[in-house]
């Protein structure tokens, strides 16, 4: 899983990316600090995981791990080459998921583009700018597709590019698998997911910010102090919570995002044991354990004779897997079971 983060320069994006990271991305009070996109690695919050390496005694657990990339701020003429503009759009192309991350908070020391904090027109500009990047890439496209068999990719391209041309976002486009596969051949950042980080300073209050936001995102939004989660990423989880106790703060930042981009992505959790290694896997909902198999490994899955399944809190219920196999509660599966969030997965093959 990747995610990127993009903004406005001095929006706190790196700020918010050590945040999610525990990274040290370097923090300045003056656009285009990031220049090379910053990467890291944050690992998914999961009590599950502690739990079944707990009760497996398990030498060694690896949980889900998601990669963000700050990439490098945005400003109005990005998509015609301003700024770092193409360098800035190439990078955001291979995510799976895009973080907008938008600045609520005052500080009179680092400058913005107005003096007054904008935050609806600060949203439009972005959003703005991507589009008009695909729109380019589109146009282009569409001066090649001259053969009789290029006609419905044209028709497809010409519905995106009027969608563009208005300004409108053509996310709520309901896409056909080929239309899927046309939109990653060319990389059109317009139809990624996008989740709207609110990056607020102390004393903001979520409400606060949305009282000054006059459209509907169409999108979920997420509200983190984003200079505070960073102090607070660089503590040990026990204090941590210590801290979120002792001042009432409720949810952490990583968990939040974690969450909603789970959701948006359609994602699933399920686990494997083996030979002492516990390991966590994100998989798309919806998705048969031959897949979950091919994700393991291609020779799980092209070898795939039977699984066997059972629920995280099902099999807690015992004193160990195979008491719970003995009580006929793991579940013997073929190759159409449809892996559920909290699976225990182990797969027999050849």
């Amino acid at each position: 899983m990747r995610i990127g983060l993009v903004g406005l320069p001095n929006a706190g994006k790196s700020t918010i990316f050590n945040a999610l990271t525990k990274g040290r991305a370097k923090v300045e009070r003056y656009p285009f600090t990031t220049i090379e996109p910053n990467i890291g690695k944050a690992e998914v919050p999961d009590e599950r995981l502690n739990k079944l390496k707990e009760f497996i005694n398990a030498q060694e657990s690896i949980p889900v791990e998601i990669e963000f990339v700050d990439i490098a701020g945005l400003i109005e003429g990005a998509s015609k080459g301003e700024g770092l503009g193409n360098q800035f759009l190439a990078q955001i192309r291979d995510v799976d998921l895009i973080l907008h991350v938008v600045r609520a908070f005052q500080e009179p020391d680092i400058p913005h583009r107005t003096l007054e904090l904008k935050p609806d027109e600060d949203i439009t500009l972005v959003n703005l700018e991507l589009m008009l990047s695909d729109l380019e890439i589109v146009e282009r496209a569409l001066e090649k597709l001259k053969r009789p068999e290029d006609k419905e990719r044209k028709e497809f391209l010409l519905r995106v590019k009027e969608y563009l041309s208005r300004g409108v976002s053509p996310r709520s486009l309901q896409l056909k698998e080929e239309e899927k596969r046309i939109v990653k051949e060319y990389g059109l950042i317009s139809f990624k997911p996008v989740v709207y980080v609110i990056n607020l300073g102390e004393g903001e209050k979520e409400e606060d910010f949305r009282g000054r936001l006059s459209q509907d995102l169409n999108a979920p939004i997420v509200c983190i102090y984003g200079k505070l989660e960073e102090e607070l990423s660089q503590l040990s989880p026990e204090e941590r919570k210590e801290f979120r106790e002792a001042w009432g703060i409720g949810e952490g930042g990583l968990e939040k995002v974690v969450r909603v981009c789970y959701d948006m992505l359609s994602l699933i959790t399920f686990y494997t044991i083996a030979r002492g290694k516990l390991r966590a896997w994100a998989l798309e909902r919806g998705k048969s354990i031959i897949e979950a198999a091919e994700k393991i490994h291609t020779d799980m899955a092209k070898g795939f004779i039977k699984g066997e399944v059972i629920g995280v809190d099902d099999l807690l219920k015992f004193s160990s897997y195979s008491e719970a196999k003995e009580k006929g509660v793991v579940k013997i599966v073929g190759k159409d079971y449809e892996v559920k969030d909290g699976d225990v997965v182990f797969i027999h093959f050849h």
